[in-house]
């Protein structure tokens, strides 16, 4: 197995214009004890993680987006992978919350439609 750091990411708001040896004092240094995510007037930090893969993985990894882009890239595959979960959950939370009968669409969904986009034209103007 191959240990991978996930770097710490330091965003700034561009205005701000500080290069990276000008933190402010209320930002923990990377890697410090303290090193959280925090927001903090412009700053995001976002916490070191060590994670641990297997090598063929890591060797993939590193051929697809390169050593230096690691830490980008796991976190937009862990973002998408979080948000479709969540969207899977609030889907099956969902289920059933509408009745099966009782609507304006049940008799002609076609006319329906067709009412709804009459409706929204004219509320358009």
């Amino acid at each position: 197995m191959t240990r991978v750091l996930v770097g710490t990411l330091l965003t700034r708001l561009p205005a701000l214009n500080r290069g990276p040896d000008q933190v402010s004092p209320r930002v923990p240094a990377p890697g410090s004890d303290t090193d959280r995510l925090r927001v903090i007037v412009g700053y995001a930090v976002a916490m070191r993680l060590h994670i641990t893969l297997d090598e063929e993985l890591v060797a993939d990894l590193d051929r697809i987006v390169g050593a230096r882009e690691r830490s980008r890239f796991i976190a937009c595959a862990l973002r998408r992978a979080i948000d479709e979960r969540e969207r899977s959950q609030a889907l099956e939370t969902a289920l059933g919350s509408i009745p099966d009968s009782g609507h304006g669409w049940d008799t002609d969904p076609a006319a329906w439609v067709r009412a709804q986009r009459t409706e929204r034209d004219q509320l358009a103007g």
